[in-house]
């Protein structure tokens, strides 16, 4: 009877072996086998090495998902994190039982392309896009620094309008408050300098002469574009309106000499006489108290714009 004999054991062996970690022809085990008869005659030693060579990627168990956005606020965060999350991609590596998504590279529809490192680097996006799409490529290794690929595209798309960083509001205002008008701001997240136009539009009817002329309305309107066309329009309406008396300055005593009250272009009206919006007319009403040489004269003066606000 033969009888073979291994050392070391089975059980020893594959202990041996899944103890070890390496590459290429690293990960070895050396079985000695000999062979006896049963009078203990045995042959020569006969060393064997069991090695295990890795020479392949992990296993791509999902591959890398699109991601389509629009151009909103959170559009870097969202490029980001797909890049920080390797597009949702999952792998696993048999031997080595490690992986690490290292790196990326990149080209987008405008020619740009590149590489980075991930969570380290991220992919910038350009100024004044309407379609962006970039297709990158995730790129994982395993202990033995074999590689495996998997490759999907990230895509921007911009409808969304330029929005005002301020937006003043309906207003009514006397004459005097007029408020100038703002240089409005618009901001843009695929555009870094969206353009605003401003018009203005004055309505009001009659003359001068009419009180409708001084109650009016301005619109006042802001358009803001970005290069995609994407159009943001802000309105304000300025009600314009006159309801404030004339405002005046008199002393409460004047003393005249009595040749001076018979000079015609005597009329002694005041002069600074002040309406936020038209012309006024000057009324007077004289009471005279006493006579001969020495009186006085009560004068009422009643001062009215031409919306009929008065003073007096």
């Amino acid at each position: 009877t033969i009888i073979y004999s291994a050392e070391p054991d089975l059980e020893t062996t594959i202990q041996r072996f899944n103890d070890q970690s390496g590459c290429g022809n690293e990960k070895l085990v050396q079985v000695n086998f000999q062979a006896f008869d049963d009078c203990d005659n045995a042959t020569l030693v006969y060393p064997a090495i069991f090695s295990l060579e890795d020479n392949i990627g992990p296993k791509i168990i999902t591959q890398a998902s699109s991601k389509m956005v629009q151009c909103s606020e959170s559009v870097k965060d969202s490029l980001d994190t797909w890049i920080l999350n390797q597009g949702n991609a999952f792998a696993e590596d048999e031997c080595s039982g490690f992986i690490d998504w290292l790196r990326f590279t990149y080209q987008d529809n405008l020619g740009n392309t590149g590489f980075g490192f991930i969570g380290a680097n991220t992919i910038p996006i350009p100024d004044n896009i309407c379609e962006w799409r970039v297709n990158v490529s995730f790129i994982v290794v395993d202990g033995c620094n074999n590689q495996s690929v998997t490759t999907s595209f990230f895509e921007i798309s911009d409808d969304i309008a330029p929005v005002f960083t301020t937006m003043p509001s309906d207003t009514i205002v006397g004459c005097e408050a007029l408020p100038l008008s703002n240089d409005l701001m618009a901001i843009d997240f695929c555009s870094s300098a969206p353009a605003v136009q401003y018009v203005e539009e004055v309505i009001r009817e009659g003359t001068p002469d009419d009180c409708s002329f001084y109650n009016y309305t301005i619109i006042r309107t802001w358009e803001a574009m970005d290069v995609c066309g994407n159009v943001n329009t802000h309105v304000q309406n300025v009600s314009v309106v006159d309801n404030q008396s004339p405002q005046f300055f008199l002393l409460d005593t004047v003393v005249v000499d009595c040749k001076d009250l018979e000079d015609p272009s005597a009329d002694y009206l005041p002069t600074n006489v002040i309406d936020n919006c038209s012309s006024v007319t000057i009324t007077t009403d004289d009471v005279q108290i006493g006579d001969g040489c020495s009186y006085t004269i009560d004068r009422i003066y009643l001062f009215t714009d031409i919306c009929g606000n008065a003073s007096r």
